[in-house]
């Protein structure tokens, strides 16, 4: 126990240069891994939001659903279910976002599909049904920014 006591205190030795330089590398490889993975889906959002179609669709129904921990079922959550039409053939989609209060039949949603593939869809006018970039990329150049720092 000593022993590490003094090194930490101490100074630094080869060893522990090196193996702070080798967390560094490890980090800096992670950080660089999340910043392709968050220009992948960069790109994959934006091709999304360049070749799907916005049309309108109608709530139909709703799912309900309760927490873990709300044992006596009072407080339900409720996931829209929305219909929308392509080509005289219709297609359904649940929110991902549920709200306390329950929908209105019959009011309308603006969502996206791929013209190719309906069932590709996503609820609302700018929504992606991929991962969110920002995150990969600001935790990427964080990480990256502190692997520089650790060297």
């Amino acid at each position: 126990m000593l022993a590490y006591t003094l090194l930490i205190a101490g100074k630094h030795t080869e060893t522990t240069v090196e193996q702070s330089a080798m967390f560094s590398y490890l980090l800096m490889g992670i950080s660089l891994t999340m910043i392709v993975a968050g220009l992948y889906f960069l790109k994959k959002r934006k091709d999304w939001l360049a070749t799907s179609i916005v049309t309108e669709g109608v709530i139909v129904e709703a799912t309900r659903r309760y927490d873990r921990t709300d044992y006596s079922g009072s407080n339900p959550m409720f996931f829209p279910i929305v219909s929308f039409l392509v080509k005289e053939r219709e297609y359904r989609i649940e929110t991902q976002k549920g709200s306390n209060i329950a929908p209105k039949f019959g009011d309308t949603m603006l969502l996206r599909y791929n013209p190719e593939n309906p069932y590709d869809s996503a609820l609302g006018e700018m929504s992606v049904p991929t991962q969110t970039p920002t995150l990969y990329l600001v935790l990427g150049a964080a990480m990256f920014l502190s692997s520089i720092i650790i060297l």
